[in-house]
């Protein structure tokens, strides 16, 4: 985003200021800078909606937004997360690490070039904050336990050997611990 001006109050004392701000910029640099007060129009593209991250709570609040709260659980006291490069639901500090400097841009700190998302001592403050934020179910594992039955995760998908067909991507509703190591070919 690139911004080509400034505000200021339309009235004649501001009219004068930016006679002489336009005099000034002459005196020092010998071009005519011509500051003009105009009217406002409304951008032609819609502004994101940012919220600013100021502190860890609110790095773990985003990480949730964007993440995807069904992607994460604590299950007598662990913190599960679903990652969408291995198909697998794990307990990896990784998995948040990972997403933060994919995203690292949405994470920077109000009033600072970097943020969570290169900094690791941050990363890891961002988890402790997840697990106080995410449902609690202490019945996931157990409940969730039959849900890869008559699957097979690889590293490029799920087969599906009730159906004889292979599932490009993952399900995050299809809870897989571990997988084969190697891709799928027919």
């Amino acid at each position: 985003l690139m911004f080509d001006g400034f505000i200021c109050e339309k009235n004649s004392r501001a009219l004068e200021l930016l006679k002489e701000c336009s005099d000034y910029c002459f005196d020092k640099i010998g071009y005519r800078v011509e500051f003009i007060n105009k009217p406002m129009s409304e951008p032609k593209y819609k502004l994101q909606n940012i919220r600013p991250i100021k502190t860890d709570s609110d790095a773990a609040e985003k990480f949730l937004e964007l993440f995807g709260h069904d992607r994460a659980v604590v299950c007598k006291g662990t913190l599960y997360l679903f990652d969408d490069t291995t198909g697998l639901w794990s307990d990896d500090k990784l998995i948040v690490h990972r997403f933060l400097a994919k995203h690292a841009e949405q994470f920077n700190i109000v009033g600072r070039e970097s943020g969570y998302g290169n900094m690791t001592t941050l990363q890891t403050k961002v988890r402790k904050y997840l697990k106080a934020l995410v449902r609690v179910d202490d019945n996931w594992l157990e409940r969730t336990s039959d849900s890869s039955l008559g699957y097979l995760l690889y590293n490029n998908g799920i087969y599906d050997i009730v159906n004889g067909k292979f599932i490009k991507g993952f399900d995050p509703h299809i809870v897989f611990h571990k997988r084969i190591h190697f891709d799928y070919e027919p």
